[in-house]
């Protein structure tokens, strides 16, 4: 390989990366948890009641152009979600219950308020915070594709990196105003730094937790990877049990609901309750059970990824007699999707982003590892 190609690929996959920074800011998709997201950020700093409401709203207002924003506020007659929405619109008390779910992502939220005076505002924070993750994933995808044992072709690698930003959700994430491109980022970068620079892993996996809570299931398959590798350097398990302790601590300070009201809130009706510290829990199992059956058709296009990548790792191990440091990180990206999906039906790509991107890098590198390999043979 010159040294040209190679100088050409890199700087081409930092334009690619900055394309899709600017595509995701001219772009954005106005989710609707950028109201709770500013409404956290604005509890944060002492807001409450009908002023929180009101501040939360103008902001909103001001950001978003009026059939944006109608959308967004909701009305009773519409559709979807729009009873729900008008009602936080409407009521102060309702837009506050919503909060627990939301101010646990305290990173998170500890950044929209730092940004936000060089940003336009909260909500330019958001957009920014997730363009960029967004555009900071195709970047080290790109890299993690030339990197390492199974390492690609500079060219060939920048081929692949526009279709697996593109299937793994990366650009849809980076044009909504949430954590979850953040969280992406920051997971990726721990799994693929997890045997390289693990102690840079585990700080990376206490990070995550404050950004998405959701993320101690990432903690909990790194311990049982220390287990299985028998890792006996005490630091890193003090470090996950760290991750697992600022879970318990965030969800309790912050009032959250709990795993089971969540579940309940998202999925087990038409809409959300919008008073979910007093709604009811659902207690037929019945209706547990359709929720995940009617989950996995709707979420099977997004699942052949993963049973495909099952095989390959299935046949790399055959191969190889033994499970490698990528394969292994392979299976953790693999078990997490599946994890997650277990405990939150959703199936929402973005939730499942760095798995995806990280699962796919390794099965690129790997079959075309074999392609080479039986050709030389």
């Amino acid at each position: 390989m010159s040294k040209s190609v190679f100088l050409f690929s890199v700087v081409s996959l930092i334009v690619l990366s900055l394309a899709v920074v600017a595509f995701a800011l001219s772009r954005p998709v106005a989710h609707w948890d950028v109201i709770t997201y500013v409404a956290s950020a604005l509890k944060s700093l002492g807001l409450s009641g009908q002023e929180l409401h009101q501040k939360t709203y103008v902001i909103i207002k001001n950001a978003y152009d009026p059939a944006i924003f109608g959308i967004l506020a909701g009305s009773p007659e519409a559709s979807g979600h729009g009873e729900y929405r008008y009602t936080i619109f409407s009521d102060p008390i309702a837009l506050e219950q919503q909060l627990p779910f939301y101010r646990i992502r305290v990173a998170y939220i500890f950044l929209l308020n730092i940004l936000a005076p060089v940003t336009g505002g909260l909500v330019g924070a958001a957009q920014i915070i997730s363009a960029f993750s967004a555009g900071l994933i195709t970047l080290v995808t790109g890299w993690a594709l030339m990197q390492g044992p199974r390492a690609l072709p500079p060219l060939l690698a920048l081929g692949i990196v526009p279709v697996l930003v593109a299937g793994a959700g990366v650009i849809g994430a980076g044009q909504m105003e949430t954590p979850d491109a953040l969280a992406s980022l920051v997971a990726l970068l721990a799994l693929l730094l997890m045997h390289s620079n693990r102690l840079v892993a585990f700080i990376l996996l206490v990070l995550l937790v404050l950004i998405r809570t959701d993320g101690v299931l990432l903690t909990g398959l790194a311990v049982i990877l220390l287990l299985a590798e028998r890792e006996t350097r005490v630091r890193y398990y003090l470090l996950a049990g760290l991750s697992v302790a600022l879970y318990f601590f965030v969800n309790h300070h912050y009032g959250n609901y709990g795993h089971l009201t969540l579940f309940n809130f998202t999925l087990m009706n038409d809409a959300p309750d919008p008073y979910p510290a007093t709604m009811a829990l659902e207690t037929d199992v019945v209706a547990y059970v359709k929720i995940y059956v009617f989950a996995l058709i709707r979420f099977a296009p997004t699942l052949l990824l993963p049973g495909v990548i099952l095989l390959v790792i299935a046949a790399d191990i055959r191969r190889n007699r033994h499970v490698t440091p990528l394969t292994a990180r392979a299976i953790i990206a693999v078990v997490f999707l599946a994890g997650h999906f277990l405990l939150f039906p959703l199936g929402s790509d973005r939730h499942y982003v760095f798995s995806i991107v990280f699962a796919s890098v390794y099965a690129a590198q790997t079959l075309f590892g074999w392609a080479t390999r039986d050709e030389a043979v």
